[in-house]
C-alpha cells in the first residue's frame, strides 16, 4: 500500500491517569475523565561548533541537537476528589460518619459566634437546653444551626453558656482531600483517542510525570471550574521503556 501523508488530526479522547509505586511499578489507572486540553511540548538544545578560520570565521562547522525537557499540560473538566488531589498536591482519604442521634450532648456556646458540633449533616429540629436539664432554647431565637458542617451559634446570652443538645445526624460516605501533602507523586498517563477525520484509534502514553498546578483554582468561579496541571515527562523506571519518555501509537484506520 502506498504511503499516504494526507492525514489531518482532530482527536476526541478519554484520559486515564494512575500512580507509580516506589518500585517503579505502574498501578491501576483511575476511571477515565475529560480534559479540555492536553498539550505536549518537546524541547531541544542546539550545540554548535563555529569556525575560527580567516576565510569562514563565525560559520557553523557542525551542530548537534540534544533533547531537552518535554512538558505536558492538561486542563481537567471533571474534578472528583482524585483529580482535585492532583491539583492540590495532596492525597485522598475516606470521610465517614455513621448515622445516629445524640442526647444531652454538651456544647459551650459563644455569643454570635459559630462553634463546632461533634457531627456533620445534622438532622432537622435539633433541640438544645441550658445544662443541666434547664430551660429549653428556641431555634432561630436563642441559637442557630449550620446543618451541613455541624455548627452551633448562640444568639442570646443564655445560649452562650454550656448547653445540652439532642439531635440526629445522617451517615456520610465521602472523601477528603489534603492540601500540599504529596508533592512528588510519580504518575503515568494514557489518552485513548479517535481521529474524527478517519476513525483511526490513537493512543498517547506518558510513562512518568509529576504534575503540579499551573494557576489558582477559583472555587467560586462564575462558570464551571476548569483547572490546569503541568509537568515534565520523565524516563520510565522500567528499563524496557527507558529509551523514551512516552509514545504515540497509530493503530490504523
Amino acid at each position: 500500500m502506498a504511503l499516504d501523508l494526507k492525514k489531518p488530526l482532530l482527536l476526541s479522547g478519554d484520559l486515564y491517569i494512575g500512580t507509580i509505586d516506589s518500585a517503579g511499578v505502574r498501578e491501576a489507572l483511575l476511571p477515565k475523565f475529560e480534559v479540555d486540553a492536553l498539550s505536549v511540548t518537546p524541547s531541544a538544545e542546539t550545540v554548535e561548533q563555529k569556525s575560527k578560520s580567516n576565510a569562514a570565521y563565525g560559520r557553523v562547522r557542525s551542530s548537534i541537537i540534544l533533547p531537552g525537557d518535554t512538558e505536558i499540560a492538561l486542563s481537567p473538566m471533571d474534578l472528583p476528589a482524585e483529580v482535585m488531589a492532583m491539583i492540590m498536591l495532596g492525597a485522598v482519604a475516606a470521610l465517614t460518619q455513621a448515622s445516629g442521634s445524640v442526647t444531652d450532648e454538651p456544647i459551650t456556646g459563644v455569643l454570635d459566634r459559630w462553634v463546632e458540633l461533634p457531627h456533620r449533616q445534622i438532622g432537622a429540629s435539633p433541640a438544645f437546653n441550658i445544662a443541666p436539664a434547664g430551660a429549653a432554647l428556641t431555634l432561630g431565637t436563642d441559637f442557630d444551626i449550620e446543618y451541613v458542617s455541624g455548627m452551633y451559634r448562640a444568639l442570646t446570652a443564655q445560649a452562650a453558656a454550656v448547653v445540652e443538645g439532642d439531635y440526629s445526624h445522617a451517615a456520610i460516605a465521602g472523601k477528603s482531600v489534603s492540601i500540599s501533602t504529596a508533592t512528588n507523586v510519580n504518575r503515568w498517563m494514557r489518552l485513548v483517542g479517535v481521529n474524527l477525520h478517519d476513525g483511526e484509534k490513537i493512543i498517547f502514553e506518558a510513562w512518568r510525570i509529576k504534575l503540579r498546578p499551573t494557576s489558582n483554582l477559583d472555587l467560586m468561579a462564575n462558570q464551571h471550574v476548569v483547572a490546569g496541571l503541568t509537568g515534565k515527562m520523565e524516563e520510565s523506571l522500567d528499563p524496557l521503556d527507558a529509551s523514551a519518555v512516552g509514545l504515540i501509537h497509530y493503530l490504523g484506520a
